[in-house]
Parts: C-alpha cells; structure tokens; sequence
C-alpha cells in the first residue's frame, strides 16, 4: 500500500509543481503585455510629437529622442522576459 501512497503523493507534487511553473509564466506573460502597453503608449506620443512638429514646421522635437530611447529598453525588458520563460520551461518537473 505505501508504494501506491508513495506514487500518489509523488504525482500529485509533480502537478503542483506544473501548475506553479504555468502560473510563473502567465505571471511574465502577464508583464510583457503591460510592457507592450508602455511600447504603443510611447510610439503614440512619438507620432503625435512628430505630427505637431511638422505641423508647425518646427524642427524635430528633442523629446522624440528621449522616447526612443525608452522604447528601445522596454523591448530589452521583454527580451529578459522572453528568457526569463524559456529558463523556467526548461526547469525539470519534478519538484
């Protein structure tokens, strides 16, 4: 009988331990999507900047720059993500 406890308890932390590594990654996932969010506000901005600008035949605007800049390390963030996932998938199932 011990050996059917044995394998039922050892089953049974397998699937907690599958269900802690699914709720790790839609926990990531769940961040790279307000990362993508943070992405289209900016790129927004940057049109609407530009927009102004050239509607006021101004020269480019130097917070154009800056948002950028910003874009370019939030789609780092996703990127560390991104391998954040791969790292936990890759983890063995066994607690």
């Amino acid at each position: 009988m011990s050996g059917i406890f044995g394998r039922l308890k050892s089953g049974a932390g397998k699937v907690a331990h599958g269900a802690e590594k699914l709720a790790h990654v839609k926990r990531i996932e769940g961040d790279i999507g307000n990362i993508r969010k943070q992405i289209d506000e900016h790129y927004h901005k940057i049109g609407e900047m530009t927009y102004n600008s050239k509607v006021k035949n101004e020269s480019e605007n130097p917070q154009i720059a800056d948002m950028i800049a910003k874009i370019t390390n939030l789609f780092q963030q996703i990127g560390f993500k991104e391998e954040e996932i791969k790292q936990v998938n890759a983890e063995p199932d066994q607690p």
